[in-house]
């Protein structure tokens, strides 16, 4: 089960951010699978605000570019409740802050 999932990239989801977490890089036992660490750089694309909401709007908040980078620090994780709802699988390394909030 765990093998179809060595290099995807897991993401946190926070509401209504998502953070990178890693990268899979193995598995072990039924529900285990080992994470190497990523760090997001920051957003380098310039942001448009209006005023309007709580202070201001982002008008270009979905226009997000972030640089990723792989450490050498390997985590192990459980797949289980808390992971399903806490947790995400993708394809391509995902960050996302929302400027909006």
């Amino acid at each position: 089960m765990n093998q179809e999932i060595i290099g995807k990239f897991v993401s946190e989801i926070l509401y209504s951010d998502i953070n990178i977490v890693g990268k899979v890089v193995g598995a072990y036992g039924k529900t285990g699978i080992i994470i190497q660490k990523m760090n997001a750089t920051r957003d380098t694309i310039k942001k448009e605000y209006i005023k309007g909401g709580f202070s201001f709007i982002c008008l270009n908040n979905s226009n997000q570019e972030w640089e990723f980078e792989l450490t050498d620090i390997l985590v192990k994780h459980r797949l289980g409740k808390k992971w399903n709802k806490q947790y995400m699988l993708f394809n391509n390394p995902t960050h996302y802050y929302d400027y909006n909030f």
